[in-house]
């Protein structure tokens, strides 16, 4: 009877993985106690006896699914819920103006903005063929930073890029900008689990796979101090602009 109960369950599920190793130990000691009765009444008897452990079994059980749906609310709700952030109209203009000298007769257009559901994949497809392009990070703690780069963005697993890039944070309402050391050429690696700017000691930028989390410290290619407030992060918004 246990057995067959236990089966019931698909515990290839993600909803019951969590919960296999318990629902195995009450299917065992369910068979145990079978296995050691005769009589309905004798089972029912040594059920009664052990009513607590029943019981905490129990209450752990609820209490483990309640946190799986707020779990899982929380999760529906961000996949389902675009996020209407977005970098303020007069951040954007200053970073914009900071890099207008590249393309001094082309007009900034906006080719990519983050939303609860985005990914890299989707940033690195919108943004193919896109040539000097200025990419703005928002942490939650309300640090902008960010960088220029003037090759289009693309799926690579190693380095790519040329010398005409730079990293950049706002402090104080100034874009402070940093340009390539010439002490090594990891400009940028991307794909689809990661997105990385600059090298040989900590990146400059790293972001997920998800544009969730990220993070930045001094690094050498642009002999540039961590951009953000913290050496990791969260995302508000990731923003793609391209001057082409």
């Amino acid at each position: 009877m246990a057995v067959a109960t236990f089966s019931q369950f698909n515990s290839t599920e993600p909803c019951f993985l969590q919960f296999t190793p318990l629902l195995q130990r009450v299917s065992a000691a369910v068979q145990r106690t079978l296995a050691s009765t005769t009589t309905t009444a004798e089972f029912q008897s040594v059920l009664q006896r052990n009513i607590t452990v029943h019981e905490l079994l129990r209450d752990t059980l609820v209490s483990e699914t309640s946190v799986l749906q707020r779990s899982e609310t929380s999760v529906l709700n961000a996949s389902e819920t675009p996020t209407s952030q977005k970098v303020d109209e007069e951040t954007v203009q200053k970073v914009l103006t900071h890099f207008a000298h590249y393309k001094p007769d082309h007009t900034p257009q906006l080719v990519f903005r983050s939303t609860a559901q985005s990914t890299l994949s989707r940033l690195l497809d919108d943004s193919r063929g896109r040539s000097d392009t200025v990419l703005i990070v928002v942490s939650m703690g309300g640090s902008v930073f960010g960088c220029f780069n003037e090759e289009p963005w693309h799926y690579s697993s190693s380095f790519y890029g040329t010398g005409a890039s730079e990293v950049f944070k706002v402090e104080n309402g100034v874009v402070k900008a940093f340009g390539r050391s010439k002490v090594n050429s990891f400009f940028r690696l991307s794909t689809e689990t990661q997105l990385i700017v600059g090298g040989g000691n900590r990146h400059a930028i790293y972001l997920d796979a998800f544009l969730k989390h990220g993070a930045s410290g001094e690094c050498l290619t642009y002999k540039s101090p961590p951009l953000a407030e913290l050496s990791e992060f969260e995302c508000a918004v990731v923003e793609l602009w391209s001057f082409s």
